[in-house]
């Protein structure tokens, strides 16, 4: 086996069968990264070439079979047959989401918004009130000191 080509040293008859009976005797349909070796492997292999003449027969008829149209009803139970992809709950959320924010990803857009409600309600809650007791207290005895004075006619 060994002729100092390396690319023939890979080929073998158990290969060569492969390739001939996947892709027909022509070597232009072969593999390109192959096909040196499965060429010069034809060469000098009988078994190799009589495996050549034939699929050559072969090709042959086909080539001479008229091309067929699939009917339209064919093609329907074949798409009917086909597997379904499976598509998760968080798949088909996320695609009616972009629906609703074509933008990108729509999770960005509502955490970014929940967190900005989240830092108002905390700073709303948290900061301390600039109104104290001492300033309520002044509010009260204002008014009711006009209140009082209200009575007084004098």
């Amino acid at each position: 086996m060994g002729t100092g080509n390396s690319r023939h040293d890979r080929m073998n008859q158990a290969r060569f069968e492969q390739i001939v009976a996947a892709y027909g005797a022509r070597p232009a349909q072969w593999p390109e990264e192959e096909r040196d070796a499965a060429v010069a492997f034809a060469e000098t292999s009988a078994q190799a070439r009589a495996l050549l003449a034939e699929e050559s027969r072969l090709d042959l008829m086909l080539d001479d079979a008229p091309a067929i149209e699939p009917s339209r009803s064919l093609r329907d139970r074949i798409l009917q047959a086909a597997p379904r992809p499976v598509v998760s709950l968080a798949e088909r959320l996320d695609r009616w989401a972009s629906g609703l924010w074509p933008f990108g990803r729509s999770w960005q857009p509502a955490a970014v918004l929940a967190t900005a409600a989240a830092l108002g309600i905390a700073a709303g809650w948290l900061v301390p009130s600039s109104e104290t007791e001492a300033d309520t207290a002044d509010v009260a005895s204002l008014t009711l000191d006009d209140i009082a004075d209200l009575g007084d006619t004098q």
